[in-house]
């Protein structure tokens, strides 16, 4: 019996002192994304992207609505001309908000975002019949990530 107690304490010792060692994660200030998938469907389209950050500061709450936090989440539209890609500014641009994924407690963050574009994903007033979407995001120290691109796209018909 006296045998079983030390082997019991010695395991939770052990396991105390190895969870006490496990490493953090640690990730840029900056926020880094990854495209996961871009899917047209109909006319809208959906991007899904994964996110890490050292702050874990992604993501804006309902009060925050003045400039620079009405929007956290930019996609710039560009168009296919003569073999070269070039930005085009839309009327309504492609701006989104992202709300707060971690209620405040600042620590290192990972996850994944999907963001639905709609009503349409390309500009159907253009004669242009290729287009891609690039995609970026703010955290709330205003740290802009990497960009994060669509293959090129063939508009719909």
């Amino acid at each position: 019996m006296k045998l079983l107690r030390i082997s019991l304490f010695s395991a939770g010792f052990l396991m105390l002192v190895l969870t006490g060692c496990a490493k953090k994660e640690t990730f840029p200030s900056e926020p880094v994304i990854s495209l996961i998938s871009f899917t047209p469907l109909q006319d809208s389209a959906q991007f899904v992207f994964s996110f890490t950050d050292g702050e874990g500061d992604i993501g804006l709450g309902d009060a925050d609505t003045a400039k620079p936090f009405d929007y956290n989440c930019f996609v710039k539209y560009y168009e296919k001309s003569k073999g070269i890609f070039e930005e085009v500014t839309l009327p309504a641009p492609f701006n989104y908000r992202i709300p707060k994924v971690n209620n405040g407690k600042a620590k290192a963050t990972r996850g994944e975002i999907k963001i639905s574009i709609s009503p349409v994903y390309y500009n159907p007033f253009s004669n242009k019949d290729t287009c891609k979407l690039e995609l970026y995001i703010v955290d709330r120290e205003l740290h802009k990530s990497n960009s994060i691109a669509t293959p090129e796209l063939v508009k719909p018909r």
